[in-house]
């Protein structure tokens, strides 16, 4: 979709985003010094107040700062067998959110890997600060990236509500080894998916879009109740218009995008880079972006029927892409109307969705009662919008650079023309 690097400008204006939000990372302890280590996580605690150690239903250590969010969270496993050794050893896994670990509580802006390395310092310096038994970062691997999109409906397809468009991304497509997360009904008294979210899972990726607001309304009411909320009315508010469409690559996946970074020969510190960088950011969001909700803008069924139709194509293939856009439609989701086609029937309608999206036609239809004619593709209009602003950045320096530079570029033009 995007071949080019984008460099981005010194300062977005934008509010949309696109790089990761939260990484997990893992360290073996052979020695098994967990229970070591818990004790000085607790002498900090009682020294400071300031973190809150509890035990999950697994029987894991969980360690985080209490009374105000700092990006970074422990997990302590203990008696991990390893097979090819033959001996248990303890784990350490460390959450972190680069951001807020730089100390730049943004919800809502997607990290960057120069965010990464600034937060490198922090968890050097908070590590240090607890215990010589945490190490530094470069003692870790990555175990799990959740690379993000962050799009402000406001800015890329005013006039619609994020309401509407979790409404459009819940009808997409549901890929082959992906399921879709259910959660028992009470009223209902059956498992359905979540009513403000698209959620997938796989065994190696999760992909989960969903309004931005829900989570931080949810995340503000539990820190309100235990007096420890970092997240301010405002912040809720300023996300009231944002879709986040995250993916969550599992160790399974990591591992494999971690082989591919050996494979190019990158260095243990440079492999970050390349896992973290903006290309992989990009390449993880547009392959699973396409995937499941694709690149086509959403239209009305009569609007997207009247553009096909312009097209003048020989009545059968006007046909078929029509009875497409009628089956979907129907069925009110595009995985419920693949769920129809078995063998050569569903290869002619994957071939017919292939041909709508050549017309940037999205299979989900706009409920007609919205009174809306097309919605942009969020994705291709993020892009479109970066790429504006980049250019307008650059003819800035230019004109830094050269104050006569557009003077004498419309002069040569008008030499050019005359």
């Amino acid at each position: 979709m995007e071949n080019s690097i984008l460099q981005p400008a010194l300062e977005s204006h934008m509010r949309s985003s696109l790089g990761f939000h939260t990484l997990t990372l893992s360290k073996p302890s052979y020695l098994c010094k967990g229970h070591e280590l818990i004790g000085q996580f607790m002498e900090v605690s009682k020294k400071t107040g300031n973190l809150q150690i509890y035990s999950d239903k697994y029987g894991n250590v969980k360690i985080k700062f209490y009374k105000r969010d700092m990006g970074i969270e422990w997990s302590v496993r203990f008696n991990v067998w390893n097979e090819r050794l033959k001996l248990p050893y303890d784990v350490v896994e460390v959450k972190i959110n680069p951001k807020t670990l730089c100390g730049i509580y943004d919800y809502i802006t997607a990290a960057t890997i120069r965010d990464f390395y600034r937060a490198i310092e922090n968890f050097d310096n908070i590590s240090e600060s607890i215990s010589p038994l945490l190490e530094t970062f470069r003692n870790y691997e990555l175990k799990r990236i959740d690379y993000c999109a962050n799009f402000s409906v406001n800015e890329l397809a005013p006039g619609c509500t994020s309401e509407q468009i979790i409404d459009l991304i819940k009808r997409s497509d549901i890929p082959s080894a992906f399921t879709e997360y259910t959660e028992y009904d009470e009223i209902s008294h059956r498992k359905k998916p979540k009513s403000d979210s698209f959620y997938l899972m796989c065994q190696s990726v999760h992909i989960n879009c969903y309004r931005k607001v829900v989570e931080l309304q949810q995340r503000a009411e539990i820190g309100n109740r235990r007096m420890t909320s970092c997240v301010s009315q405002a912040t809720v508010d300023e996300a009231r218009d944002i879709i986040r469409f995250e993916v969550q690559c599992k160790y399974l996946k990591v591992y494999s995008l971690s082989k591919e970074a050996k494979k190019a020969k990158y260095t243990v510190a440079t492999e970050f880079e390349y896992l973290l960088g903006d290309r992989m950011c990009r390449n993880i969001i547009e392959y699973y972006f396409k995937k499941t909700i694709g690149y086509g803008d959403w239209y009305s069924l009569k609007d997207a029927i009247a553009k096909i139709q312009s097209h003048n194509f020989n009545r059968q293939k006007e046909n078929r892409l029509i009875e497409a856009l009628n089956c979907v439609n129907q069925c009110r989701s595009l995985a419920k109307a693949k769920a129809l086609y078995q063998g050569n029937d569903l290869l002619a309608f994957n071939r017919t969705l292939n041909d709508l999206s050549d017309l940037n036609i999205n299979p989900v239809t706009i409920p007609r009662d919205w009174g809306i004619k097309q919605i942009p593709n969020l994705l291709c209009e993020y892009y479109r919008q970066k790429r504006l602003e980049q250019s307008m950045y650059c003819l800035e320096l230019l004109e830094k650079e050269d104050p006569n530079y557009f003077r004498k570029m419309i002069r040569e033009q008008c030499r050019s023309e005359g």
